[in-house]
């Protein structure tokens, strides 16, 4: 593990992609700031003061790599929405090579993550991830692909053996909704659930983006389900 200086963390999660055309001291207060990023999950999930922290943190980096005075605030010239579509996400990953970006932090979701980084690869970007938890994103063993949270397969891990532990004997249900996020987190928590002789009563995948989840929710209910293990974005889990 690699210690992250805590203002450089808050430049990660905020989804901060820096333009690294850089000659000398002088020129890091002219850096540009790019965001690759999920519009839809900012847009609903995000605090409303995510960018202005974005911008601080970014401050306090260049403040600390400069040694001295007061920083001028850096200006993001450019955002990639990705919209958590890996078709999307590939061309926003061409955009921002196009653009010269030697280092993008994002995306956001796996299933976006994943194929952006075969453009950072082949454009020699640094890609660094605050959230895409999916262990192939760094399995392929990318040398310019890294992530700054946990994976699927610990997490499915810790989540199968707390249901275990706590609800062994209850009705369980294991969900997702197909993204290689929400799928990937439910396969792991269903390999540990498996191995502490766990089965569950409901194993279901959905389609994310749907209006209405009232065949699921029935399935669940008639089921008699008494726990719910959802690999899925916070959008739809809310619906439910």
């Amino acid at each position: 593990h690699i210690g992250v200086p805590q203002q450089f963390g808050d430049v990660m999660r905020g989804g901060l992609a820096v333009d690294r055309r850089i000659k000398g001291e002088d020129h890091l207060f002219h850096l540009r700031l790019v965001r690759a990023r999920d519009e839809r999950i900012d847009g609903k999930v995000l605090r409303a003061d995510a960018v202005e922290r974005r911008q601080r943190a970014a401050e306090h980096v260049i403040a600390r790599a400069d040694g001295m005075g007061t920083p001028q605030r850096p200006q993001i010239g450019e955002v990639g929405d990705d919209a958590c579509d890996p078709k999307q996400a590939v061309a926003v990953a061409n955009d921002l090579a196009s653009k010269g970006v030697k280092f993008v932090a994002g995306h956001y979701c796996s299933g976006s993550s994943i194929p952006a980084s075969n453009v950072y690869a082949d454009e020699n970007i640094l890609q660094i991830s605050p959230a895409s938890t999916n262990p192939m994103f760094t399995d392929r063993r990318l040398p310019n692909v890294f992530r700054v949270c946990g994976r699927d397969d610990q997490q499915g891990a810790v989540a199968g053996n707390f249901i275990a532990d706590h609800f062994g004997k209850s009705k369980i249900a294991v969900i997702n909704d197909k993204t290689a996020y929400g799928k990937g987190l439910a396969d792991e928590t269903l390999k540990t659930l498996t191995k502490r002789g766990v089965k569950p009563v409901v194993e279901e995948a959905y389609t994310a983006g749907e209006k209405a989840y009232t065949a699921l929710t029935k399935r669940t209910k008639d089921a008699g389900v008494q726990l719910i293990s959802v690999g899925a974005d916070n959008t739809e889990t809310g619906q439910m």
